[in-house]
């Protein structure tokens, strides 16, 4: 018997942050803008800077999804031809539904947290970066998130259980009582803002070099004494904020608490023309 359903066409993956990328890369002048971004060349033209930032937020997001390289992801929107990008994000949303038991149990250790330090519920927050403020506490708003936004509020740990939200743009926890960045956050590879200023933060992570998104970094007005060597891998570093620590030592001077290896590092950093570094 002749199968009616043999060439019956499969739908089209979809994906609303695909989708928004596709609709902003259709002017060649924001996908130009972007090659040269990735390249290095930050200044963008005024007419479409907006679009373009959009631009990199939702590549950072995507990269991270798909695990693949930024101008693979501009490739495509210049040839058209964006399977591979689909399969990958496929691949990445059977993995979530795999794994629902398990983010269910994360999701609720989010939520518990939020309680704990009473933090608003998600609200709109208009900033020329963070977009929200707050934390929802509907487990699909948790998983849709972009920014967590959260600052003078009493708190003095950043639970672990934050590296499991797939979407996350931006951590502002500033003006906190946070003593200590988790192992396990350096694992959010879509992260392009840390703001954790004022707050008592000792050591950066030994593997903040895997949050290969991140574009800036403000530990100002904490109690830093390490710069870790994985922090030179962070190619998209612009801005790396570690003003007025609360031990009283500019980090570039001698009395700072900075071993030989932490100075050698920061050293090499104040030596790239891409970033910029307050000291």
């Amino acid at each position: 018997m002749f199968n009616i359903f043999n060439n019956r066409k499969q739908p089209e993956f979809r994906d609303a942050d695909l989708d928004r990328f596709k609709e902003l890369t259709r002017d060649p002048r924001v996908l130009d803008a972007l090659y040269k971004f990735d390249l290095g060349i930050t200044r963008l033209p005024l007419d479409i800077s907006f679009q373009v930032q959009e631009c990199i937020q939702l590549s950072n997001i995507l990269t991270g999804k798909c695990q693949i390289m930024s101008t693979a992801l501009f490739d495509a929107a210049k040839s058209g031809q964006w399977q591979s990008v689909h399969d990958r994000l496929s691949t990445f949303q059977k993995y979530q539904d795999s794994h629902q038991s398990q983010n269910d149990s994360h999701l609720d250790k989010i939520i518990e947290w939020a309680n704990k330090y009473a933090l608003p519920e998600l609200s709109p927050f208009n900033t020329p970066f963070y977009k929200t403020t707050g934390i929802p506490r509907n487990k699909k708003d948790l998983m849709s998130l972009r920014f967590i936004h959260a600052t003078n509020a009493g708190i003095d740990e950043i639970p672990e259980e934050i590296a499991y939200l797939p979407n996350i743009q931006g951590i502002c926890l500033s003006g906190n009582r946070i003593r200590e960045i988790p192992e396990k956050i350096c694992e959010m590879s879509t992260v392009v803002m840390l703001d954790l200023d004022d707050n008592l933060i000792k050591y950066i992570p030994e593997n903040i070099g895997n949050m290969i998104s991140l574009n800036q970094i403000d530990l100002d007005e904490n109690d830093i004494s390490n710069i870790p060597k994985s922090i030179l891998r962070l190619e998209r570093l612009s801005a790396l904020r570690l003003r007025k620590q609360k031990h009283g030592h500019p980090l570039h001077y001698q009395a700072a608490p900075l071993d030989d290896a932490s100075q050698r590092i920061l050293a090499s950093l104040s030596s790239r023309q891409n970033l910029r570094l307050f000291l």
